[in-house]
C-alpha cells in the first residue's frame, strides 16, 4: 500500500509540473510620438521625451521605471521600441529646455500621470500626437 501511495504521489507531482503555465515572451512595444504646439500646430524640436511606467499601489508600494528617453527631432518626432513588463501602467512625459540669457531652464510641457489604465498599449505600435501649450 505504501508503494502505491508513493507512486500515486510521484504521478501527481509529475502532472503538476506538466501543467505549469509557460511564460509568453514579451513582444516589443513601439511608440511614435510627435510633439506639437497646441496653438499653431508647429513641431516642438529638441523636446525631452521619457516613457515611464508604474506598478503596484499606494498600499503595496509603487515602483517607477523609465523605459526610454530621448529628444524630438526638428519635426517634433520621437520613436522607440522597448520591452515593457505586462504589470506596468505606462505613459510618457515631454518637456523643453529653453535658453534664457546664457542659462537653460527646463519647462515640463506635458505630464500625464499613469493611473489605472495604460496610456500606451503594450506589445503593439502606438502612434500619438501630443499637443502642448506654448510657453509664455
Amino acid at each position: 500500500m505504501k508503494i502505491m501511495s508513493i507512486l500515486l504521489l510521484l504521478a501527481l507531482l509529475g502532472l503538476a509540473g506538466a501543467c505549469k503555465k509557460e511564460e509568453v515572451p514579451l513582444q516589443p512595444t513601439l511608440i511614435s510620438l510627435q510633439v506639437v504646439y497646441k496653438q499653431n500646430g508647429q513641431p516642438v524640436d529638441s523636446a525631452i521625451v521619457s516613457i515611464i511606467g508604474t506598478k503596484g499601489t499606494y498600499l503595496t508600494g509603487r515602483q517607477f521605471a523609465t523605459f526610454a528617453q530621448g529628444y524630438t527631432d526638428q519635426q517634433g518626432r520621437f520613436s522607440a521600441s522597448m520591452q515593457i513588463p505586462r504589470d506596468y501602467f505606462t505613459t510618457f512625459t515631454a518637456g523643453k529646455l529653453v535658453k534664457i540669457g546664457n542659462r537653460y531652464k527646463s519647462y515640463d510641457l506635458s505630464f500625464i500621470i499613469p493611473g489605472n489604465t495604460d496610456i500606451l498599449k503594450h506589445e503593439q505600435e502606438n502612434s500619438i500626437i501630443a499637443q502642448l501649450d506654448t510657453l509664455k
